[in-house]
């Protein structure tokens, strides 16, 4: 299991489906945070590489 400080990211329209990414965030161990980008489908680092960046940027640092 996972159980360090995780974030999942995935974009609004994104073709999987944001049950998938709760599932997921539902079983690491430790503390995991859920993003859903607006406006972005599946390539989120892509479609808004600002607002990625500042995101992973962020959690880097409250680690």
């Amino acid at each position: 299991a996972i159980t360090q400080h995780t974030l999942i990211t995935t974009g609004e329209f994104d073709e999987i489906t944001l049950d998938c990414h709760e599932t997921i965030r539902d079983g690491v161990a430790g503390p995991a945070h859920l993003v859903v980008m607006t406006g972005c489908s599946h390539l989120t680092m892509v479609e808004q590489p600002g607002l990625y960046n500042a995101l992973i940027r962020d959690f880097l640092r409250a680690a």
